[in-house]
């Protein structure tokens, strides 16, 4: 609830998902009422993974006070996910809708019910349904990628991530040198595991610093200052990268 003292100052609430690769916003209108407690509400359909914000706003001249703001859940995950599988298997829906409830489906599979198999079935039936989407399917193959990796299959979490930066990862763009390092770091996991196995860890090692190279030079072409930050992480990281093949090497003289 809002109260307003004066017209002559506005008050609304919004709210929204702060979960990439895509945000949701949801916004009241702006009270009407003055000298009277007035109820505001909206809605907005939240990532399993994601949290929600609420914002509550005034602009003007005056005082406004808010109450007993509140969150509530509208539908069970079960009511959720019946109503995504009903749009994933209409005879009516287009692709781009049944996508997106596959994708929303792979989600709850994968955070809520931490069930692998349905997680990859949803997700792989993105690029089926619209091989075209880049955005959506970099979402399903990001996907399948968290669940390798939790699942420590670092083999298979290369493999996905190749997939993404091979069909749907822009060059030269601050969304193609993310890919190229999530792949360096996912070769850098995958060469933690591999040993006894030396050299292939050695191998795994010089491609991700390799790809952590091409990252930065994809960031400072685009913006050097801009993007300090992520350089500066990925030199770091170039650094850690040249430490582990070393200890790799000199692992791989001693056995």
């Amino acid at each position: 609830y809002v109260y307003r003292d004066t017209d002559t100052i506005s008050a609304r609430m919004f709210v929204h998902t702060n979960s990439s690769p895509y945000y949701r916003n949801a916004d009241t209108k702006k009270t009407k009422k003055t000298g009277v407690w007035e109820l505001i509400a909206t809605e907005i359909t939240a990532r399993p993974n994601g949290e929600i914000w609420v914002h509550l706003h005034a602009e003007g001249k005056g005082n406004v006070w808010f109450d007993d703001v509140s969150v509530t859940a509208l539908k069970t995950k079960n009511q959720r996910k019946a109503e995504l599988e009903a749009v994933a298997s209409s005879a009516t829906a287009t692709d781009g809708v049944k996508a997106q409830a596959h994708l929303d489906l792979g989600e709850i599979a994968f955070w809520v019910d931490k069930d692998p198999k349905s997680t990859v079935t949803h997700y792989n039936k993105v690029p089926a349904l619209v091989p075209d989407d880049k955005t959506r399917c970099r979402m399903a193959l990001e996907g399948v990628a968290q669940l390798f990796r939790r699942q420590k299959d670092y083999a298979r979490v290369c493999a996905e991530i190749r997939k993404k930066i091979d069909k749907y990862s822009s060059a030269n763009t601050v969304e193609g040198a993310q890919d190229l390092a999530r792949l360096a770091e996912a070769l850098g996991e995958e060469a933690d595991h591999l040993p006894p196995d030396y050299s292939t860890a050695v191998n795994r090692l010089q491609e991700a610093l390799e790809l952590y190279s091409q990252a930065i030079t994809v960031y400072k072409k685009i913006d050097t200052k801009v993007h300090k930050g992520a350089i500066d992480i990925l030199e770091d990281r170039l650094v850690v990268t040249k430490y582990d093949i070393i200890d790799n090497n000199r692992q791989r003289g001693e056995k």
